[in-house]
This record gives C-alpha cells, structure tokens and sequence, in this order.
C-alpha cells in the first residue's frame, strides 16, 4: 500500500512538472508551436510599417507570477526592414541584430501581450521568429510581413478569366486546388500556379 501511495506521489509530480504554464494567442485564440500569422503593412507617411498590435499574447495559465523571455530572430528581410521594436509587460526594446533577447513578466491567469514593430524600406518579406521560454517549456511563432509590389499584382473582383490553377496565400500554404476564377477566392493575396507551371499574384478585392 505505502509502494503505491509512493507510486501516486511521483506521478503526480510528474503531471505537475511537465504540466502546459502558458499559451500563446493570437487574436484571443490559442495558437500551435510552429504556427505563422501573417502581416501586412500600413502606409504611415512615406513609409510602411508592420504593428503587431496586441494581436499576439502570452497567457500564464498559472497561478504563479511567470517569468520568461522571448527570443527574436530575424529569419527572412528581403524588404529590408529596420527600426526593429518589441515590446512585453509594458516594456519596449529596440533591436538592431538579427538575434535578441527580450524578458517578460506575466501575472497569473493573464496576458501579456506581444507588439511586434519595424518599416518595411522596400517590396519583399519580412519574417522573425519569436520563441518564447518559461521555465522548461519554449513555444515559437512565426511574424512573417509581407510587402507585395502592386505592378507586379494583378487585382481581380469577380471575374473568372483565370483558368484552372493551385491557389497559395502569402506564407505559401496550398489554400485551393482547381481553382477556376479568382473571383472564387475570398478576399487577399494569392499566387496563383497552373498546371503547367506558370505563376501569378492576384489580389482578390
């Protein structure tokens, strides 16, 4: 009897140990590790920006203050972004390297969100990895922004002149297959593969 009260014991440490801490959010709903959300930007003067908002949140499921960091890493610029910020917990952080790192702090059973800044300086994409670590456990989100060049857009509403084609939105995930008009699309970016292989972007309005 005392071997298998011993036995519960251990087990239970063992849920609690290896029990989830945390999730992350976007847009109020849990995301997966390895999950992409996609940007676009917001012309601000002459420039073009990315604001992540409070879109992206770190929800303790604790009833424990958390402590943790995020660690930025600047995968993808082919826009040629700078003025990096990031800002958790109240505090903001610029950031100059392709790496860095960025501590927070959560209050039990709350969010602490995650804004995410830079310009876009010319057409291209962005892409950062944010891993966030608590305690033993790392969780990552992929920001990728993408900056189109509308010359190289063709807008289309409803018309179906586009023949039958693979549609694939701006992180390169298979949307549709044998898609006979781009106005059968929902509204966004897509590029658009026919069966012979030949490509084109069309924003669907």
């Amino acid at each position: 009897m005392k071997r298998l009260f011993t036995l519960a014991v251990a087990l239970g440490a063992f849920v609690a140990l290896n029990a989830q801490s945390f999730e992350v959010r976007y847009n109020g709903q849990p995301v997966k590790d390895g999950d992409v959300v996609t940007f676009t930007p917001e012309k601000v003067g002459s420039r073009y920006e990315i604001e992540t908002g409070t879109a992206l949140s770190v929800y303790n499921l604790t009833d424990e203050d958390l402590g943790g960091t995020c660690h930025v890493e600047i995968v993808e610029n082919s826009a040629a972004s700078e003025k990096f910020q990031i800002c958790m917990g109240g505090t903001c952080s610029a950031f100059s390297t392709v790496v860095y790192d960025k501590d927070f702090m959560v209050s039990p059973e709350s969010a602490a969100g995650t804004q995410l800044g830079f310009r876009m300086k010319q057409y291209g994409t962005t892409t950062v990895n944010l891993t966030f670590s608590i305690l033993d456990q790392e969780f990552t989100v992929t920001v990728k922004a993408v900056h189109a060049d509308p010359a190289g857009i063709e807008s289309a509403g409803t018309d179906s002149r586009t023949r039958s084609c693979d549609a694939y939105d701006a992180t390169g995930r298979l949307v549709r297959r044998n898609v006979q008009g781009a106005g059968a699309l929902p509204r966004g970016l897509y590029l658009l593969r026919s069966r012979g292989g030949e490509c084109r972007k069309v924003f669907v309005r």
